[in-house]
């Protein structure tokens, strides 16, 4: 039993919120449940299964997403030195910012957290002896947030033995995790032998990559002196007078897929929330836009060598507010990559019956092909693994600006061999959680005692109604820093 899930972005609590401890435990339970039925066989027999490998398909811990790279001169496109100290520093912090939620996840590994029945001599399971521990292998392949898990020497592969560690972890320290299967061999036996092909999905995306995975992409400078620089300065300049709705949504406004609809979701936001307050609006527009325009500067942009295929014209008409017209649905939505699953060899050759990619943050299954020959039929099948995030998508009926809808969501995907699940090749499994009114929460703002490595200038503290049982609540997740 082959189990991929992506995208869970952990963080360090210093920006975007995080994942609650009580979605790795309803992992554990669905996976015990599905352990459960993956050991009934096709003969409508019951014998447990051997093992279960997991694969956690890149984007796990969000080392971008973090205002500690705000601190200091140092970026994730720096020497790889002075990287690595920082790197090492959000890591340690989101595996302490997470700690609860990464034991559940390592109890897997290390502490038998999946357990079954025994098998009676007729074939059924043995509910009246001890429950039986299943062994789980768990990998690490990485994304473009966790990228600088890619990244080769001594200083790396420390962070990557405190990782290991703490995750329980199949993948050896002393190498990259891998971006491709290829390079790690005992992954790529088990995937092969599930006929499965999967990697996180980011070379496919321009502003993500730039062909080599050791290497920062232009999705990190947006992010980090876009997004995040934007909350900064915003909360420098304006501190109080910026609505407590605005606030809120800056929060989230790292987690929108695709980048490009950020734009849209912050306009969207400055306009609902700010009202008459037409001068705010204004300045708050101006001040994005110039973010977004420092990364655009020819002279900056040549510098740090992004790939040749972005076209800047295009970016500032995504990205900048004064430039940006209202966004089509189909803009608004991560390309499904389906595309390019087409074009994979493994699909190509036959070898694998499903090509599963992550990073857009939608669950999706389609079927590629169904091929006949000699009484045998081959169905191959796209997989897209989902997220465990936030995501938005916007409405059907066009409105000024377009408008977004945001709901919650969780999905993993199985695949069974053999005889496995009386004979099912595979399993996905989602869930779909709308988000409630922000009118619904007990909000207020004050000035935050606790300091972050920016220093905190504003403080807001809700109980978080309209997230659901699987996101944290707090201070820490809520907190603005200059």
């Amino acid at each position: 039993m082959l189990v991929i899930v992506s995208d869970l972005h952990l963080t360090d609590g210093t920006t975007a919120r995080t994942l609650d401890a009580d979605a790795f435990r309803m992992f554990v339970e669905r996976m015990q449940d599905m352990a459960v039925r993956a050991s009934w066989r096709a003969d409508d027999r019951y014998r447990p299964l051997d093992g279960i490998d997991i694969v956690l398909l890149g984007d796990v811990l969000d080392l971008v997403n973090s205002a500690q790279w705000l601190s200091g001169l140092v970026r994730p496109w720096s020497s790889d030195v002075a990287t690595a100290e920082q790197t090492a520093t959000i890591v340690a912090d989101i595996l302490q910012h997470n700690q609860d939620a990464i034991a559940t996840l390592e109890s897997l590994a290390n502490r038998g957290a999946i357990r079954i029945p025994m098998a009676t001599n007729d074939g059924k399971p043995a509910f009246d002896v001890q429950l039986q521990p299943v062994p789980v292998r768990l990998y690490y392949m990485v994304g473009d947030a966790d990228w600088l898990l890619y990244r080769s020497g001594d200083a790396m592969n420390a962070i990557r033995r405190s990782i290991c560690s703490k995750l329980g972890l199949a993948n050896s320290p002393e190498a990259p995790f891998p971006h491709d299967p290829s390079e790690c061999p005992q992954l790529a036996r088990t995937l092969a032998k599930h006929r499965v092909y999967a990697r996180h999905g980011d070379v496919f995306d321009s502003l993500s990559f730039r062909g080599r995975r050791d290497e920062s992409s232009l999705a990190d400078a947006i992010i980090i002196e876009g997004a995040m620089r934007f909350v900064q300065a915003a909360a420098e300049k304006f501190g109080g007078e910026l609505p407590l709705e605005l606030i809120l949504a800056l929060e989230e406004l790292t987690d929108v897929r695709p980048l490009s609809v950020m734009s849209t979701m912050l306009s969207n936001a400055i306009q609902r929330t700010c009202g008459a307050k037409r001068t705010l609006q204004y300045e708050l527009r101006s001040l994005w836009d110039q973010q977004i325009e420092q990364i655009l500067d020819a002279s900056w942009f040549r510098s740090q060598r992004w790939s040749d295929s972005i076209d800047v014209d295009q970016l500032a008409s995504q990205f900048l507010l004064n430039r940006s017209g209202p966004a089509s649905q189909e803009e608004s939505l991560q390309p499904s990559l389906l595309q390019y699953a087409l074009t994979e060899s493994e699909f190509r050759n036959r070898r694998a019956k499903y090509v599963v990619y992550g990073h857009t943050h939608r669950a999706i299954a389609t079927p590629l092909e169904a091929s006949y020959a000699d009484g045998f039929v081959l169905n191959q099948i796209y997989f897209n693994s989902g997220s465990w995030r936030r995501v938005y998508d916007t409405t059907s009926l066009a409105q000024p600006g377009g408008q977004l809808v945001a709901s919650d969501s969780i999905n993993l995907l199985a695949f069974y061999q053999g005889d496995e699940r009386q004979g099912r090749p595979y399993e996905t499994w989602s869930s779909m959680l709308g988000s409630a009114s922000s009118t619904r929460r007990q909000v207020r703002m004050d000035t935050a005692e606790a300091s972050t490595p920016l220093g905190s200038v504003i403080s807001v503290k809700s109980t978080n109604l309209d997230r659901p049982h699987f996101f944290q609540s707090g201070a820490a997740a809520s907190r603005f820093t200059h």
